[in-house]
């Protein structure tokens, strides 16, 4: 029968129900300790003292309390672990602890769980008497008499501070990047996952904006490591600031960035993207000295741009070097550009097998000399004639293969395809005046071994360099003049001719040039297509004629395709022209009538 509300007898004698009744206060009274005891066979008397002796010396802290939670005890752990004593808290509730930290979920998922007379677990945040907070991990199990009537409940509780600390720094380091703070790559992937697989309502659309720093490599290189561990500190901030509390940033490489921007529309997307722009307006400070930089953004809507975490991330990134590539501060991603960069991969993986298989081929245009109107050379163009694709202009593959760092490997290529092309002529007893030119690329020039696998591939086709020119473009000299001069000389010195292509597009300083061993200046097409009626590319054209001449160099003017251009070109000394006035570019075997090659008549 059980009591009701006015006939409940006191605590007292309904706790010595439990002992009597062999029901085991603490549930972990089945240790090594006693395991060889008969509990069941102790007095009263004895049980108490056991299960005190138990509970006193308890690692833990330990709190019974009567049915309505008042503590009615607390083991010495208790006082040490709160600072409170027995005496403090008797007749009070656990709730004198409290830091009102935790939340009331926590409590109210205690309540309930004890009043089903299930046992409870759960972590507190309690503070002190001094005032210091600390986690608990407690245990909580409600204790019935015999006739499952709640008499008490037992909580035992231990200090987790320490580890909640330790699994805290182990976040940090699993989520946070150490160098800035921010989101690490992980946690972004993560993070952006689960957003991908929600379902894509309005509410959940986000953009991604993928930030790419420019001219942050100078300064890492100049100043070293630590100037530029700050200076990404600094940005970081900046960026930081731009961004509302909904959105979030990831550092995911060495320079490069990732917002998450929620509730996301191409509008607050744009503006978004502008606001970061704007932050680099403002200089960093690196050894006391102010820096500009600036970023390469691009940006993809989900799900607009992209369903799955790849498609979001890769058109983002897309997106972010088409803005590179033009320029450009800022790009949304579209489907032009994704066709684009589809293109773009296919072709670098069609280029590669071409190079390895050698599908390429090679076109020759002769060069013509001015006053005697015969070929003085000629230059190997290349082509490719793709089984799928169908002609691919140099115009779109040359840019890929410098993108995907092919240019070594098509230029070696070149230079063995000129070789075999010299030989066969050689075979055929068919011959010209002058050098085949080959285009060198800054990828070439820059290998360590270039100087030794260009001799090498002459050398396995006994070719000797007095038959070959290396034609570079101006901008190549900006880059490492000194450099640049070391490697002319060498080459000069075994036989090379050295040309300098588009000249007067890029810029060159005219004190290098002068000590350059090159040997021509090739005039670009651009100041030829109007020579004969723009007063201001005929004044270029004429300085470009005279400073090579004074500097003892030959002058070529290149896209040459009228009588009256190359009449102009003549009365301006220009000695060599190349176009379609003389030749088109023509395969190897094309090129020659009879035993020789067919010479211009002059105009």
């Amino acid at each position: 029968m059980k009591y009701s509300n006015d006939t409940k007898p006191p605590f007292k004698p309904r706790l010595q129900e439990v002992v009597r009744g062999d029901r085991e206060l603490v549930p972990f009274l089945q240790s090594s300790f006693i395991r060889d005891c008969n509990i069941s066979d102790m007095a009263v008397e004895e049980k108490y003292l056991l299960y005190f002796s138990i509970v006193k010396h308890s690692s833990n802290s330990v709190v019974i309390t009567d049915d309505n939670m008042n503590i009615v005890y607390v083991n010495p752990k208790f006082e040490e672990m709160s600072g409170y004593t027995y005496h403090e808290v008797l007749g009070k509730t656990p709730k004198i602890l409290s830091s009102n930290k935790t939340p009331e979920e926590t409590y109210h998922d205690m309540h309930c769980t004890l009043q089903a007379k299930k046992q409870w677990k759960g972590e507190f945040v309690n503070i002190r008497c001094d005032g210091v907070e600390y986690i608990q991990e407690a245990v909580i199990s409600p204790i019935t008499n015999v006739k499952g009537e709640i008499v008490c409940y037992l909580g035992e509780k231990k200090d987790i501070t320490a580890q909640k600390k330790a699994e805290k720094e182990v976040q940090q380091l699993t989520i946070f990047d150490s160098l800035t703070g921010l989101y690490n790559r992980a946690y972004f992937v993560e993070e952006v996952g689960r957003q991908t697989a929600l379902p894509p309502v309005k509410k959940n659309h986000f953009s991604i904006i993928f930030i790419d720093l420019n001219r942050f490599k100078n300064i890492n290189d100049t100043y070293g490591h630590l100037a530029g561990d700050k200076v990404l500190r600094i940005i970081s901030k900046r960026l930081g600031k731009t961004i509302s509390s909904d959105d979030f940033i990831a550092r995911v490489g060495g320079d490069e960035f990732i917002i998450t921007h929620r509730n996301a529309t191409e509008e607050s997307t744009s503006q978004l993207a502008k606001n970061i722009v704007a932050s680099f307006h403002e200089p960093v400070m690196v050894n006391k000295q102010e820096h500009y930089l600036d970023a390469s953004l691009g940006s993809a809507i989900w799900p607009e741009d992209g369903r799955t975490l790849t498609e979001i991330l890769s058109r983002a990134d897309l997106a972010m070097y088409n803005a590179k590539t033009l320029g450009h501060n800022y790009s949304p991603y579209s489907s032009d550009i994704g066709f684009k960069y589809t293109r773009e991969l296919e072709l670098s993986r069609k280029l590669h097998l071409a190079i390895e298989n050698d599908r390429l081929s090679l076109a020759y245009q002769p060069k013509v000399d001015i006053s005697t109107g015969q070929i003085d050379g000629m230059e190997a163009l290349l082509r490719w004639d793709d089984a799928e694709l169908g002609m691919i202009s140099p115009v779109e593959f040359i840019p890929v293969a410098e993108k995907y760092k092919m240019m070594t490997l098509l230029g070696n290529w070149v230079v063995m395809a000129v070789c075999k092309q010299l030989n066969r002529w050689e075979n055929e007893q068919k011959s010209f005046n002058g050098r085949v030119a080959i285009n060198l690329s800054v990828q070439q020039i820059e290998h360590p071994r270039f100087y030794e696998q260009l001799l090498s591939i002459l050398n396995s086709e006994n070719i000797s360099p007095y038959k070959i020119e290396l034609e570079v473009t101006e901008s190549m000299l900006v880059s490492d003049p000194d450099k640049i001069m070391v490697l002319f000389s060498r080459l000069k010195s075994v036989g090379f001719n050295i040309s300098i292509d588009d000249f007067g597009t890029g810029y060159s300083s005219l004190s290098y040039l002068s000590k350059l061993r090159v040997d021509t200046l090739k005039i670009d097409k651009c100041f030829i297509e109007e020579i004969t009626v723009d007063k201001h590319e005929q004044t270029i054209v004429k300085s470009i004629i005279e400073l090579g001449h004074n500097l003892g160099l030959s002058v070529i003017a290149e896209g040459v395709e009228t009588t009256e251009q190359l009449n102009y070109l003549s009365s301006l000394g220009c000695d060599t022209a190349q176009g379609y006035l003389f030749y088109k570019p023509q395969p190897g075997a094309k090129l020659f009538s009879g035993d020789h090659i067919h010479a211009l008549a002059k105009v």
